[in-house]
C-alpha cells in the first residue's frame, strides 16, 4: 500500500463527510462498481426468478441472504482504484475466488443483520483478519464510528425501500385509464406476471442502491484508518523528505568538491611542513616490539585514559541502563506527614488492601454474577415479545375497531331472521317470555321451553344490544362475541343457556327443572333495564 498514491486528499474528516466522499466515489467509478456486483447475483437471481418468480419472497430472498458476498466485488475495485490502479470488472473476475473464500459462512450466516455491515467488511476482505483479530480491530473501528455505520445502513435501506415504491408507481402511470386496472388491487394480490415484474424491479434496486452502500462504508474505513494510524502526517512527511532531497543534492555537490580542492591542495604544501605536524612514529627496539614514543613535539607526555572512565562507558552501554519496563496498577500513596496519616482510620485502609490484593477473584465474581442478568434480559425481552403478541391477538377486534374508526362504514348487513333452525325475530316472541318458557315445560313440552328462551336471547342481543350474527354462525361463535362486548350479567347468562340449548338439541339430554326454573327467573334480572 503506496499511500503517496492515494488519490483522495488524506486528512480527517468527520463520519458523514467520509460517507459523502464514499457516495462521490461510487459515482465516478460507477460503471465497474455496478457491473461486479450484478454479475455474480444474475447466476443467483436468474433461476430462482425463472423458478419461483410468482412468489415474489422467494425469487428475491437468496440474492438477499448472498448480499455481503455480493458487496465484496466494488468493495475489491474500489480499494484498488483508490490507490490508483486501473482495476476492472475483469481483474475482478479472475480473483474472485480469492475475494469469497474467507470467511463466506460467518458474512451469510452470523453477520448479515449486522447494522455496521459495510463497515467492517473490508476487515474481512481488505485485511483478512479472522476470529480474535478481526474481533479485536472491529473493537478499535467502533469506538467513534459505530452510530455512523449503523446509520447508514438504515438510511440505505429507508432510501431503497422508497425507491422501490416509486419505480412501482411510475410503472402504474404509464397503465392507460382505459384499461381500468386497480393497481392497489395488483400489488396486493399480484397475478402471476405482476409478480415477475415486482420481483425484477427489487432485485434492480437492490443491484442500484449496493454499489453506493458498499462504497460508503469503505470510506468510512479509511477515514477511520486516517485517524488510527496518521496517514496526512506521513504523506505530509514524505513531501518534506522529497523536497529536501530536491533542495539538498546541489548542496551535497558543491560540498563534495570543495573536500576534493582542499585535499589536493594539502598534498601540495612543502614536505617540512608536512613533517612538522606529524606525531611520533612507532620505532623498533631490536626485540620485535614496536614501541611508541610518548612525547609530544613539545616533550609533554600524553595522559592515558584512565581505567574508572573506561568501566563507567562499559556500565552505562550494558543491557541494565537501556532496558524499559512499564508497570501500571493502583497503589497506595506514601504519607510521610503523621498527621495526615491520623486522618485516615486504619480499617479503612485495610479494606483498601484487602480489595486489591483479592481483585482477581471480585472481578472473577462480578463476571459470574453479570452473566445471569445478562440472560435475564434476554428472557425479560422475549417475554414482553410475548406478552405483545398475546395481548394484540387477544383484542384484535377492539383494535381492529379502533384502528379503522375514521374508515368507511361497511354496507349495513340484514339482520338474520332465522339462525340455527330458530326463528329469532321479535314478532315470533310472546310478551312475557320467561313466564311462556315456564308454562310450556309444565306442559311437558321441554324442547318448545328452552328453545324459546334460546331464541328470544338471540332476538335480545340482536335487536337490543346492536350484536351483528351472520346466518352461517356457530353458538360457540355468538358465546365468544358476547364474551368480548357485553357485560358480565349478560355473557355468564349467555353462556348458561346456551349450554343448556345445546345439550338438549343435539346431546337429547334433558335440564333439570330447578336448572330451567333458575334460567327464567335470571332472565327478569338480566333484561330488567331494558
Amino acid at each position: 500500500m503506496d499511500l503517496s498514491k492515494l488519490c483522495v486528499q488524506a486528512r480527517l474528516r468527520s463520519p458523514w463527510e467520509a460517507i459523502d466522499l464514499g457516495l462521490a466515489m461510487a459515482r465516478v467509478w460507477w460503471g465497474p462498481l455496478f457491473l461486479s456486483w450484478l454479475i455474480p447475483s444474475l447466476f443467483i437471481f436468474i433461476p430462482c426468478w425463472l423458478l419461483w418468480g410468482e412468489t415474489i419472497w422467494a425469487a428475491v430472498l437468496p440474492v438477499w441472504l448472498l448480499q455481503p458476498l455480493f458487496d465484496r466485488g466494488p468493495l475489491f475495485i474500489a480499494s484498488r482504484r483508490i490507490f490508483g490502479e486501473p482495476v476492472g470488472v475483469a481483474d475482478f473476475l479472475r480473483q474472485l475466488k480469492a475475494v469469497y473464500k474467507t470467511d463466506a459462512f460467518f458474512s451469510v450466516v452470523v453477520r448479515r443483520f449486522s447494522p455496521t455491515r459495510s463497515f467492517d467488511l473490508p476487515l474481512t476482505v481488505l485485511e483478512q483478519l479472522t476470529g480474535q483479530q478481526r474481533s479485536m480491530r472491529q473493537a478499535a473501528l467502533h469506538r467513534v464510528y459505530a452510530s455512523a455505520a449503523s446509520s447508514l445502513t438504515f438510511v440505505a435501506f429507508c432510501v431503497q425501500c422508497l425507491l422501490i415504491l416509486a419505480v412501482g408507481v411510475l410503472v402504474s402511470m404509464f397503465i392507460p385509464t382505459e384499461a381500468a386496472v386497480d393497481s392497489w388491487s395488483a400489488v396486493w394480490e399480484p397475478s402471476v406476471f405482476v409478480s415477475y415484474l415486482e420481483a425484477l424491479i427489487i432485485y434492480i434496486v437492490m443491484a442500484v442502491m449496493a454499489p453506493l452502500y458498499a462504497t460508503a462504508g469503505f470510506a468510512l474505513y479509511i477515514n477511520r484508518r486516517i485517524e488510527l494510524e496518521a496517514w496526512d502526517i506521513e504523506i505530509r512527511f514524505r513531501h518534506l523528505v522529497m523536497r529536501a532531497a530536491q533542495t539538498i543534492k546541489p548542496l551535497v555537490i558543491v560540498t563534495a568538491l570543495t573536500l576534493c580542492c582542499g585535499s589536493f591542495l594539502s598534498f601540495m604544501l612543502p614536505s617540512e611542513a608536512r613533517a612538522s605536524e606529524e606525531i611520533s612514529a612507532p620505532v623498533d627496539t631490536g626485540t620485535g616490539v614496536a614501541e611508541f614514543d610518548d612525547t609530544s613535539s613539545d616533550g609533554a607526555a600524553m595522559e592515558p585514559e584512565s581505567a574508572p572512565k573506561r568501566r563507567v562507558l562499559e556500565i552505562l552501554e550494558g543491557d541494565d541502563f537501556n532496558r524499559t519496563e512499564t508497570v501500571k496498577g493502583w497503589r497506595f500513596k506514601e504519607l510521610d506527614d503523621d498527621k495526615e496519616t491520623q486522618q485516615i482510620p486504619e480499617w479503612f485502609v485495610s479494606f483498601f488492601k484487602f480489595l486489591e490484593h483479592h481483585a482477581g477473584f471480585f472481578k472473577t465474581l462480578g463476571k459470574v454474577i453479570a452473566s445471569p442478568f445478562v440472560l435475564l434480559k434476554y428472557l425479560v425481552i422475549a417475554a414482553l415479545v410475548i406478552l405483545a403478541i398475546y395481548v394484540i391477538y387477544r383484542y384484535r377486534a377492539p383494535l381492529k375497531q379502533w384502528a379503522f374508526a375514521g374508515a368507511a362504514e361497511s354496507p349495513i348487513q340484514d339482520t338474520p331472521k332465522v339462525m340455527f333452525g330458530l326463528d329469532v325475530t321479535r314478532e315470533s316472541l310472546p310478551d312475557d317470555v320467561p313466564a311462556h318458557a315456564w308454562h310450556l315445560w309444565e306442559c311437558k313440552s321441554y324442547r318448545a321451553s328452552v328453545s324459546l328462551l334460546y331464541r328470544a336471547l338471540l332476538a335480545e342481543l340482536i335487536h337490543r344490544h346492536g350484536f351483528e350474527f351472520s346466518e352461517s354462525a356457530t353458538e360457540g361463535e355468538c358465546v365468544f362475541l358476547v364474551r368480548e362486548r357485553a357485560n358480565s350479567k349478560l355473557s355468564r347468562y349467555t353462556v348458561q343457556l346456551t349450554s343448556v340449548w345445546q345439550a338438549l338439541a343435539y346431546g337429547h339430554l334433558q335440564p333439570e327443572p330447578q336448572q330451567v326454573r333458575a334460567l327464567c327467573d335470571q332472565w327478569a334480572e338480566v333484561f330488567a333495564d331494558e
